[in-house]
């Protein structure tokens, strides 16, 4: 049965009676396996773009690059850490030193994406993410046992 037959049968009156939270969950189960897919795909043609980036400039260029927009990253937030403690800046400046992080967490992820490629890691980082994010959790729950 095709998803476009599942999502006409959900809608027939008889069938909605008899099994409406079934039919719900099993489109939104498709929904959600559809929508995997499709960022799957996206983020693979992504890697392949990265990979062809890294590739044409090498290894120890984009090593040094990813240094560079790390630094540039970090003076961006200084600077706005700096300009939101002062009385003296504006609403429109902090606007403006904002978008200039949005832009260098961009350049960072692009090259933190690309160290991945090179050092062939993208499983492995998403596994100590996980593991960290997990223990950092547990910190707070003993930290806070409200939690």
């Amino acid at each position: 049965m095709s998803i476009d037959e599942l999502l006409d049968l959900k809608d027939s009156v008889s069938f909605q009676a008899a099994n409406h939270d079934l039919v719900n969950h099993i489109c939104e189960m498709i929904k959600e396996n559809i929508d995997f897919k499709v960022l799957s795909q996206q983020d693979e043609e992504k890697r392949k773009k990265l990979k062809e980036i890294a590739d044409a400039y090498g290894n120890d260029p984009q090593i040094d690059m990813c240094i560079e927009e790390c630094s540039e990253l970090i003076k961006a937030l200084l600077k706005y850490r700096r300009k939101s403690n002062s009385n003296s800046s504006t609403g429109e400046e902090m606007s403006a030193l904002r978008e200039d992080i949005i832009g260098e967490l961009a350049d960072v992820r692009i090259m933190v994406e690309q160290m991945e490629i090179i050092f062939g890691c993208h499983d492995k980082v998403k596994q100590v993410i996980d593991y960290k994010i997990s223990r950092q959790m547990k910190r707070l729950e003993n930290h806070n046992p409200k939690m």
